[in-house]
């Protein structure tokens, strides 16, 4: 995200009714505009990097005005619904900390993390490390532009921004993406690496995927993406802001799954909606799921679920309204050297589906 605030991470979990696909209440099914491929992925080793580990600072490329182009949100329908409160029973196992990336100059850093049965793949803005998932010990770290990480694949701007990642544990593989923007190009990209095993070390296969939309006219590029997958595909989402002039809008992408495993081309399909802002898709691993769920905020009582659904056909975007308490953007909290932590704007951060919730 464009922005020269720090964020903090807000969790809402929603109970999802098994029936959303079927109970669309929302508009009329959103269907794909527009289908791409991927080209095939570049296959690359880490152990290529020399030397495995380059910690860097650099101030902030891109310093804009804080939440950028930010639609308010409104007050919703009032509601006697209550909140809940947070659990006192152990969710996991404490084990003993070790230092992630250190401060790399952006602000905010966007940190995100993916955890695999032995290791750990870590990326700030707008670097990536791994980390033994048992020692702690760094094993590699690199920027993630053009001249590091994401070399060999054509990327021209050396903006690159808002990395996510996530260890699929039904393909046993890590997967990582980042934005790549450029105004004076009108480009929009998303770049993508897909690790060949469980250990990030070694092959990586890696793209540079089209984001650009056009609307009425006028270029769009990709903000703040979200990242999901379930057994089937993949799936990230991205505000769309105009380069130029223009509205705002939300924009899917939906990408097979299996070829990515092998560095092969895939079928990119792009969905947009312009009633929605800043949606996040589930993260799925369960074997028996075929639908990506995900949410949005849209007022300050409603979430709104969606639903992808016939993912390796024609993806198919249902959407369905569900009220929940009243609730507000967070306020900025004092810190140490007396600063402001800031709590963004309320927008969701991530979104996880597990046994029907």
């Amino acid at each position: 995200m464009k922005t020269i605030k720090l964020k903090a991470q807000i969790s809402v979990l929603v109970g999802l009714a098994a029936s959303i696909a079927g109970a669309q209440t929302n508009g009329d099914a959103v269907l794909p505009y527009k289908q791409l491929s991927t080209g095939a992925g570049v296959a690359m080793s880490t152990t290529d990097f020399n030397p495995q580990i380059v910690e860097h600072f650099e101030l902030n490329p891109r310093p804009l005005s804080a939440n950028e182009g930010l639609p308010s949100y409104p007050t919703g329908p009032s509601n006697s619904l209550k909140a809940g409160s947070v659990t006192t029973k152990a969710n996991g196992k404490l084990r003993a900390n070790f230092p992630g990336i250190g401060f790399t100059g952006w602000v905010p850093p966007d940190p995100e993390i993916a955890v695999g049965p032995n290791f750990i793949v870590s990326t700030v803005n707008s670097d990536i490390a791994f980390f033994n998932k048992t020692t702690g010990v760094k094993t590699f770290q690199q920027s993630m532009d053009g001249s590091g990480f994401f070399s060999g694949i054509g990327v021209t701007s050396s903006f690159v921004f808002d990395p996510k990642c996530f260890f699929d544990k039904l393909s046993q593989r890590f997967f990582v993406i980042i934005c790549e923007e450029d105004d004076a190009t009108s480009t929009s990209k998303m770049l993508l690496a897909v690790s060949d095993d469980a250990d990030p070390a070694g092959t990586w296969y890696k793209y540079r995927i089209e984001t650009k939309a056009t609307d009425s006219g006028n270029d769009y590029w990709l903000d703040y993406p979200g990242f999901g997958y379930n057994k089937d595909a993949i799936v990230f989402t991205g505000n769309m802001f105009p380069f130029a002039s223009g509205g705002v809008f939300i924009q899917f992408v939906v990408i097979p799954k299996a070829p990515l495993l092998t560095g092969g081309a895939a079928n990119a399909q792009y969905l947009k909606d312009n009633t929605m802002f800043t949606v996040q898709p589930s993260r799925v691993p369960e074997v028996g799921q075929a639908n990506i769920y995900g949410v949005s905020a849209l007022d300050s009582t409603t979430i709104r679920l969606v639903a992808l659904t016939n993912l390796l056909a024609t993806p198919t975007l249902l959407k369905k309204d569900v009220a929940v308490p009243s609730w507000s953007r967070p306020n900025a909290v004092p810190a140490a050297g007396g600063r402001l932590l800031d709590g963004l704007d309320g927008r969701l951060y991530n979104c996880h589906f597990r046994g029907g919730r």
